[in-house]
């Protein structure tokens, strides 16, 4: 009985072995590319550390946000010899909500055919005081020893001594832009695309110090001819639609991603809440 045991078991060990020999070393599965955001959600204007790894090895790469090619740090991104890479990108200015980030094997583009790898960050509300949409009809920049000033969408804003702007200011174009005030004054300012194709200035909601007006984000703007505050909470975010000379018009909840006027003839319509088609 013992000798039948031992055959057996030598006759398993044989065929187990001979099974190993035909399947050959067994590899493990290449990890897939991947990259991980830090931080993964922030206002516009934050700035965020990209991380990839298992990419493939001394290749050059392009980070897209939301569709759009961004610009990195290091300017040209390219994998170590073990495929992992790190750079910062700058969130753009754009309306709150979650957006792709991608990796790009090309930089003509920022379509899915090219997209090696995906993660998700989130737009929060903007942390600066105020926002503001429009055309740009006055700009001259700070310098170390002496202020300077943006007028967009008829609104001034004075820019304090030794202040930078990130991005591109430029009279006659239209941008958003926004400002960190310390009293009365940017002590910072991003610029931007544009994200309406209306006027707006946003901020925190506050009564104005005087008849007439109100303060966004400690700003003082005017409120034009019927533009009502009564369903105005303070303390709340709101977006002020702003006529010619910068007086607000009406009130929006969020920061639009794009702002339609109704047609002119309808009677006084930019002094009417729920008037405006708005695009989120």
């Amino acid at each position: 009985m013992r000798s039948l045991l031992r055959a057996i078991t030598a006759c398993c060990v044989v065929v187990m072995t001979l099974f190993v020999l035909q399947a050959g070393p067994i590899r493990a599965q290449a990890a897939s590319p991947g990259i991980t955001l830090t931080p993964s959600s922030g206002p516009a204007g934050a700035t965020v550390t990209v991380a990839g790894t298992a990419f493939t090895a001394s290749t050059t790469y392009y980070v897209c946000f939301g569709g759009t090619l961004s610009t990195t740090t290091p300017s040209t991104l390219t994998s170590d010899t073990s495929g992992n890479f790190s750079a910062t990108i700058v969130v753009p200015i754009t309306a709150p909500g979650t957006y792709p980030v991608t990796i790009q094997t090309a930089n003509t583009s920022c379509g899915a055919s090219s997209a090696v790898a995906t993660a998700n960050f989130t737009v929060t509300s903007p942390a600066t005081n105020l926002l503001i949409c429009g055309p740009v009809t006055a700009f001259t920049a700070a310098t170390t020893s002496a202020a300077g000033s943006v007028t967009i969408s008829g609104l001034t804003v004075p820019i304090a001594a030794g202040t930078t702007v990130s991005g591109t200011l430029t009279t006659g174009a239209s941008a958003c832009v926004q400002f960190t005030l310390t009293g009365g004054n940017a002590t910072a300012v991003l610029a931007g695309a544009n994200l309406a194709s209306s006027t707006v200035a946003c901020g925190v909601y506050a009564a104005g110090t005087t008849a007439g007006t109100i303060t966004l984000g400690s700003f003082t703007i005017n409120l034009g001819t019927g533009a009502s505050t009564a369903n105005l909470v303070a303390g709340t975010y709101y977006c002020a639609t702003l006529d010619t000379t910068g007086a607000a018009t009406g009130f929006l909840t969020n920061v639009p991603t794009a702002i339609t006027a109704p047609p002119l003839d309808v009677p006084n319509p930019s002094m009417r809440m729920g008037r405006w088609a708005l695009e989120y």
